[in-house]
Formats: structure tokens, C-alpha cells, sequence
């Protein structure tokens, strides 16, 4: 039997889903897929009403909520990482989301309310009883947000469904998040490209490689301007402000999605100099940084699988 290919586009977890699939079940495999992805995004939102997200945050400092594994792994995977990043990557951070509300605010709130807001942080309060798949916020009105890690942990899981039915050859596209499966149709490694932080609808460069995650974090997918200063949606849980530690874009290439995704945010909000050290302690992980001077900055394992467009300065970290 031919190999046969199938591409499908769709919107799901608030954003755009691209897959494309080579191999023999292609569409098996694609309907799988997207049971899965509808069932991720209806459980792990929190802005769907009938998910278990909107629970565990209804609940927040009255009781438990009883989740299932995957969830479970997912929220104890996030706390590890808040653990690891000082607390820069932090699931609670939901209440300070909805007080800056990126996408319909034109100004900013203002500083006694952030960091009353702020008060509500701490992937600390988040109690896990993983005997009895038990998850509670220790304190009313804290929420947990999971859009640093969930569409990573879904690309994580789009994968083994892709290697359970043997598709060799393909990608999952999940708003930005990019996995590739094996060599493109021509035998030659993927090229997943990077968008240019300043200017739209052009790519800065672009990476070439197989069987990994792709994820990129950056300042110019969400954001407002006012008075000459952007506000974008990558906040910092220890300050309640988006961050501003130099770096406007930096991705991520890992073999886990979920890691890829929490590393790009807090590599984000560390700046240059303690990303560098945070990326350190993950060796087979590589990385793209760009300063607020757009000049871009890669470690070491993507010296011959990185492409630059432009004249743009290239420093190897």
C-alpha cells in the first residue's frame, strides 16, 4: 500500500490548527487527532463553562476538584517548571490576565490594582493530592491559566496518536506551536519558520529539523500601545507587569511540547543572561533569542540548522 497524504485545517483552543500527515492510516490517524484536540480544549480551558479548569477555579479556596491523569501530570508538570523558574512561570496567573485583558485594553490598569492582583500569583497555592487525582487553589478568586503549557502538552499528545497508527512523516500546527514528525516529503529536514518580532507577515529566520517541538514566545502576537510603550500578554507573575527583561521573541526546540512551551515564556521573562543559564540546564534543548535590538542569539546545536534572512547579526551562545 502507497503511502497517501492528508492536510486539515481547523479552529480549535482559541487559535488555528494545521496538520498534515504522510503515511498509511492518514486519516484514521487525523480524526483522532481532532477528537483529541476538541476533547483537550473542552476540558483544560478555562472559558469553557463544562471544562474542569472552570471547576478547579469556581472551587478556588473551598474545596477540591477531582481531575483525570492527564490533567493532573499537566498541572504537576507546571508547577515543576514554577519551581525551576523562580516562579516566573506560574499557572495561577489567570486573575492578572483578566485585569490587563490584552486583547480588548487600550491602557493599562493601574499599579495599586496590579499589585493587589498580584497577590493572587503563586503556583504555591495550587494543592495536588496525586493519589486521589485531587487538585484545589488554597485562595478564593485564584484561577489557574494553562495557555503557557497546554497547547505544547496537546501537541505531546497529538504525537502518540500519530506513532500509534505509524505515520511516519507530517506536522501539527497548533497556533504556533509547531511539531514535526520525521523528514519532509523530499527526505530533507522540516523548516519551521520564525516570525519577525517587528515586522508583519515576514520571517526572521527559520530552523531546520526533525522529530522536535518548535514553540516560540514573544511580544507582538498580543499587545496594545500607550504612550509610546507596548503592553503585550507575557506577564511577569513576581511584578504583575508583561515583561521587559530585553528579549522581544525567543523559540524554543525540545522533543517535548509542553516544555518547549513553559520554556519559551520564562527564557521570555528571564532576559538574556539568567535565560542562558535556565537553557543550561536543559543540554539537548536549543534555542533562538532576539534582543530588543533585533540582533539574534542561538546556542550552539543550531549552528548548522539555523537560517537567517537579512543582514540581521548572529551571536552564538
Amino acid at each position: 500500500m502507497k503511502n497517501k497524504e492528508v492536510f486539515s485545517t481547523f479552529h480549535l483552543m482559541d487559535t488555528i490548527v494545521s496538520v498534515k500527515l504522510i503515511g498509511k492510516k492518514v486519516k484514521r490517524t487525523l480524526k483522532k487527532i481532532q477528537t483529541e484536540l476538541t476533547k483537550f480544549a473542552r476540558l483544560y480551558s478555562r472559558f469553557n463553562e463544562k471544562g474542569v479548569v472552570v471547576k478547579i477555579n469556581e472551587k478556588a479556596g473551598v474545596s477540591s476538584v477531582k481531575v483525570d491523569q492527564k490533567l493532573l501530570t499537566l498541572i504537576q508538570k507546571a508547577v515543576e517548571f514554577g519551581k525551576l523558574s523562580n516562579g516566573l512561570f506560574d499557572v495561577t496567573v489567570g486573575p492578572l490576565l483578566d485585569l490587563w485583558s490584552v486583547k480588548s485594553s487600550s491602557s493599562p490598569p493601574s499599579d495599586g490594582l496590579i499589585q493587589k492582583t498580584k497577590e493572587l500569583v503563586d503556583y504555591q497555592d495550587i494543592f495536588i493530592d496525586d493519589k486521589k487525582r485531587l487538585i484545589m487553589l488554597k485562595r478564593i478568586n485564584q484561577k489557574l491559566d494553562l495557555g503557557g503549557i497546554a497547547k505544547g502538552l496537546a501537541t505531546d499528545e497529538c504525537n502518540k496518536i500519530i506513532r500509534k497508527y505509524n505515520i511516519n512523516q507530517g506536522y501539527v500546527n497548533i497556533g504556533g506551536n509547531v511539531s514535526v514528525i520525521g523528514s519532509n516529503p523530499s527526505g530533507q529536514p522540516w523548516k519551521v519558520g520564525i516570525k519577525h518580532p517587528r515586522k508583519t507577515d515576514h520571517l526572521i529566520g527559520l530552523v531546520k529539523t526533525v522529530n522536535k517541538t518548535v514553540v516560540t514566545s514573544g511580544d507582538y502576537e498580543r499587545y496594545f500601545d500607550y504612550q509610546g510603550m507596548r503592553y503585550h500578554h507575557l506577564l511577569n507573575p513576581l511584578t504583575g507587569y508583561p515583561g521587559r527583561e530585553g528579549l522581544i521573541s525567543v523559540t524554543v526546540i525540545a522533543q517535548e511540547g509542553y516544555l518547549a512551551d513553559a520554556l519559551s515564556t520564562a527564557v521570555f521573562l528571564s532576559g538574556m543572561e539568567k535565560g542562558r543559564s535556565l537553557l543550561k540546564q536543559f543540554p539537548k534543548i536549543e534555542a533562538v533569542l532576539i534582543d530588543d535590538s533585533e540582533n539574534i542569539y542561538i546556542t550552539t546545536g543550531l549552528i548548522d540548522c539555523f537560517e537567517v534572512f537579512g543582514q540581521t547579526k548572529i551571536t552564538i551562545i
